[in-house]
């Protein structure tokens, strides 16, 4: 039984050096699917164009007199990429069909009431694990004195109990620093790794004990693992402290060689009458979220790429021709 890493971090406005970190997690192993939330939408380096970036919350208007807010980045694994059958993607967060398993990642702000939440949640198709900021600290799990309002604790107490949910408690096992680890860390573009993180091999990673505002629940269904992986060791240093890990048990084939290039787009779908119209109007929407303002052509290039197949896979979807 193989397993897929799926994590979560709100980075508190993404840079060039974050985003480099975590697409060396991600190249080291330790995520498979990893979600950025906090983005606060930069516009001084092209996120997307990596090859790891696969999806990004609709790009919201920048405040005038305050500091921007929003924005979720999903980036995404190689070996993993291949298997996403479908995703739906909303301002206040992310769905991914993983061959069958269903992720919902979310940041909801604390400025949204019981209803909105309510609201933005029931927009998503059926899911079966959802995590995320959801800014609440709960009496008996977090350690911080204040802990939520006892309406919004009680929310989300009936909400799991009404989807058959439970909330995924962090387990201490030791997670061991890899010599593969160590490698794409001392490689990594990344100053925040390659010069300020000096691992051991054989060292453990630093895991915290109990979740303050971001938290993970799942069906009952669903037997997965959930680990706290500490975001300071990797100079990622933000109000949240730690990584939601969680290791989804996967009875599929992850190996790359057996998958990578034998996706399709369903091109026959171009000739039913209407896709055009609806690949106009999602193109319009990527359109408007995108920097197109890229002097490199060969980065130019990758982002048109990019979106592209981006577009025809929210349109047309894709096959494995090995199915």
């Amino acid at each position: 039984m193989n397993s897929i890493s799926v994590g979560y971090l709100n980075v508190e406005g993404l840079r060039m050096d974050k985003h480099q970190a975590c697409c060396s997690l991600i190249e080291a192993g330790l995520f498979d699917v990893l979600f950025l939330s906090e983005t606060w939408f930069p516009k001084n380096f092209n996120y997307m164009s990596h090859p790891y970036s696969y999806i990004h919350t609709p790009f919201a208007k920048f405040q005038e007199k305050s500091r921007q807010s929003g924005g979720i980045l999903c980036i995404v694994s190689p070996r993993v990429r291949p298997l996403i059958r479908s995703h739906v993607v909303m301002s206040d967060g992310v769905f991914l069909d993983i061959d069958g398993t269903k992720v919902l990642a979310v940041y909801l702000p604390p400025s949204l009431s019981i209803d909105q939440i309510d609201e933005s949640l029931a927009a998503f198709p059926d899911y079966s694990l959802l995590f995320g900021d959801i800014n609440v600290r709960f009496r008996g799990i977090s350690r911080c004195p204040s802990v939520s309002r006892p309406e919004l604790q009680e929310y989300w107490h009936r909400w799991s109990v009404q989807r058959s949910f439970v909330m995924a408690k962090p387990t201490q096992e030791p997670l061991s620093i890899s010599q593969m680890h160590k490698d794409v860390f001392d490689e990594s573009h990344s100053d925040l790794l390659s010069s300020r993180f000096s691992p051991t091999v054989g060292d453990v990673y630093s895991l915290l004990p109990n979740c303050e505002l971001d938290h993970c629940f799942h069906s009952t269904s669903l037997d997965i693992r959930l680990q706290l992986l500490g975001s300071a060791q990797f100079n990622l240093k933000t109000v949240h402290r730690y990584f939601l890990r969680c290791m989804i048990p996967f009875a599929g084939s992850l190996e790359m060689e057996l998958r990578e290039g034998l996706g399709r787009f369903h091109l026959e779908l171009l000739e039913k009458p209407g896709i055009s119209a609806i690949l106009r109007q999602v193109w319009t929407r990527l359109d408007e979220s995108i920097d197109w303002n890229v002097s490199d052509v060969d980065v130019y290039d990758s982002v048109l790429v990019s979106a592209i197949h981006s577009v025809a896979e929210e349109v047309l979807g894709t096959y494995d021709v090995l199915r």
